[in-house]
């Protein structure tokens, strides 16, 4: 290989006269060289998925394109010309190519040129480089390695280096390749045929604006099922958590975090959905309110009534690239009656009691809950009554039935152990066909110090001897 660095200025304008004297021969070949590498030995065919995109240059071969869809701007599987003078505009099916920045940094895939034919970054076809590390790859935001154009031949043999330490030092020829956010930038050199390249028209000032630049892959995003709603945790039929799945295939590592999130919501009766807009990153959305829920953006959306709700879901990486909405395909709520249904048609009642004396409760002491006390009370919504008290004392005694008519729902217990006791009281409304029921619960314990002594002890009277 004759590698040429800036010593020797002169005779590489005398190289580059010589390649400009025969560019007409090579242009004329380059028909013959497009097709022979798609379907000859080369096989330098790439997927139409891979993320470096854009254009570079070089003074001797000219332009060198870095993905097919430089040449496919509106992606529609056919040439179409996007500006430069190399993109047929023939409206012929476009053949994939591509070149690719993995997950550990390395490119592969191939690039084109219409004079030289395919440039590649395959480990296969650069294997036996002529210096250094072989694999072209990124560290510190500096690319290595080297490429190489696979019509190689007639006394020359193709290597393209992407950085001077390549050839084991940059005293004088200080060039790099660099990936700076998105676009490349810097020179790679290619000796005598291919010269210097220029990955960014700002290394030049050029007129057309150029440029090689690492495009966003859309990230991806799963809508989970909702989770069961408990409508006895709080006064809304909300309380739902919508969540999902954030992937993003990205290879450049920098993208891959979600960033934001729009949850739209349509509700059965309603005309227009609910629109969250764009909200900072995480993986749910709770519907409740005070928790940056569905009710800071539409208030009264998620109520009862009956109603049922279909959801879809958009997810931004943190280039800002977005999903674009993908809906959750069954409806919610999901609780536990009914089932796969509506919500209901009212709020669930609300179960509270009271009880006396106060503590210490001591064993055997008769209890007296009241779960209409006015200020612990339970209370049946949306014009239902409660149909129902359910009390269950934590003794292994069965569970007890009163009836809010009489007296209240009032009852007694009393413990004939000694511990801590969980009394459970169920509330039941007259809800038709089947009553809501919600649940309370409250700790008893009794206490040890203050059992009364000598209740059960023999009496005794001290008499003279």
């Amino acid at each position: 290989m004759t590698f040429y660095n800036l010593r020797k200025v002169d005779s590489m304008n005398t190289a580059i006269r010589q390649i400009k004297n025969i560019k007409h021969i090579v242009f004329v070949m380059a028909l013959f060289v497009f097709y022979f590498n798609l379907f000859c030995c080369n096989n330098a065919n790439a997927a139409d998925t891979e993320n470096v995109l854009g254009w570079a240059w070089s003074e001797n071969i000219g332009w060198i394109s870095f993905n097919d869809l430089n040449c496919d701007i509106d992606g529609d599987g056919k040439y179409n010309d996007d500006g430069l003078n190399d993109c047929p505009n023939d409206d012929s099916d476009v053949f994939p190519y591509g070149v690719n920045l993995d997950v550990a940094d390395n490119l592969s895939g191939y690039a084109w040129n219409n004079n030289i034919g395919w440039i590649s970054f395959e480990p296969a076809d650069i294997a036996g480089c002529p210096a250094g590390v072989c694999q072209p790859s990124l560290a510190g935001g500096i690319f290595s390695g080297w490429a190489r154009a696979l019509n190689h031949g007639g006394g020359w043999d193709g290597w393209i280096s992407l950085n001077c330490a390549n050839n084991g030092g940059c005293a004088v020829s200080n060039y790099s390749t660099s990936l700076n956010d998105s676009d490349f930038e810097g020179w790679a050199w290619g000796d005598v045929v291919v010269g210097w390249v220029s990955f960014n028209s700002t290394n030049t000032g050029a007129v057309i604006p150029y440029k090689v630049y690492l495009t966003n892959n859309a990230p991806t995003v799963v809508p989970n099922s909702p989770a069961l709603i408990d409508y006895c945790v709080s006064n809304l039929p909300g309380g739902v958590t919508l969540s999902w799945t954030f992937s993003d295939t990205e290879d450049d590592a920098n993208s891959i975090d979600q960033t934001a999130y729009e949850v739209e919501i349509t509700r059965s009766d309603a005309a227009l959905p609910c629109l969250t807009g764009k909200q900072i990153t995480t993986d749910e959305f709770i519907m409740s309110t005070g928790i940056g829920g569905i009710d800071s953006f539409c208030p009264g959306f998620i109520d009862y009534g009956g109603f049922t709700y279909n959801w879809q879901v958009r997810v931004y990486d943190s280039d800002g690239a977005d999903s674009g909405f993908v809906q959750e395909l069954s409806s919610f709520p999901f609780d536990s009656f009914p089932s796969d249904g509506p919500t209901p048609i009212h709020r669930y009642p609300t179960a509270n009691f009271s009880y006396t004396p106060p503590l210490p409760i001591l064993q055997f002491q008769e209890i007296t809950f009241d779960p209409l006390d006015p200020l612990n009370l339970s209370i049946a919504y949306g014009g239902a009554s409660i149909a129902s008290f359910e009390w269950n004392f934590d003794d292994g005694t069965p569970n007890l039935i009163s009836d809010p008519l009489i007296d209240g729902g009032v009852v007694t217990h009393s413990y004939s152990e000694i511990n801590l006791f969980t009394v459970d009281l169920k509330v039941t409304d007259d809800t038709l066909p089947v009553g809501y029921s919600c649940w309370a619960s409250q700790h008893i314990p009794t206490n040890t110090e203050d059992i009364p002594i000598g209740t059960n002890r023999p009496g005794w009277n001290e008499t003279t001897p």
